[in-house]
């Protein structure tokens, strides 16, 4: 009986350790992704990243925390309105990955209008701190579609490729 309960009581530990929530101090991926405006930026991404943090999507490749804080400030800049629904989560020792569709209204695509876009975040972390951040996304479907001509081409290419008869 005392084994079982010495086993049931790792189990548990484990658990809470390994949890991505388990620090009162650590920020989640959502609260990241959805609490995040100019107004708390730098706080936001202070809690969230490293200082030595890597950040890639399909536009950029970032070093250090305060490069991603002014690239972060220069995006939200043009942003009217920002939401994202989190889908999957899993985080496993240091790795970590999130499902997302985000919400964009930004004057620069489709008059302000919403641009929807899904994608994948992967994550690395030392401890509570994110040290690698990638961003999986169809820049196609964030971008080129929104853009006069460019967006009609590349619509036609995709359902050309779709085509498969």
């Amino acid at each position: 009986m005392r084994l079982i309960r010495n086993l049931s009581l790792a189990i548990l530990t484990s658990i809470v350790v390994t949890n991505p929530r388990a620090n009162a101090e650590q920020l989640s991926v959502a609260d990241f992704y959805n609490q995040t405006s100019l107004a708390n930026m730098k706080e936001m991404v202070e809690k969230f990243y490293a200082p030595d943090c890597v950040f890639e999507d399909s536009v950029t490749h970032i070093e250090g925390r305060d490069k991603l804080l002014s690239y972060y400030r220069h995006m939200y800049e043009g942003v009217s309105k920002i939401r994202f629904e989190l889908g999957s989560q899993v985080r496993q020792g240091d790795e970590g990955f999130a499902s997302w569709t985000m919400y964009l209204n930004t004057p620069k695509l489709e008059d302000g209008e919403t641009v929807t876009v899904k994608g994948v975040s992967q994550f690395r972390y030392r401890g509570d701190s994110v040290v690698y951040h990638r961003d999986y996304f169809d820049l196609g479907e964030m971008v080129y579609e929104h853009v006069p001509i460019v967006g009609w081409l590349t619509r036609k290419v995709k359902a050309r490729l779709a085509d498969h008869e």
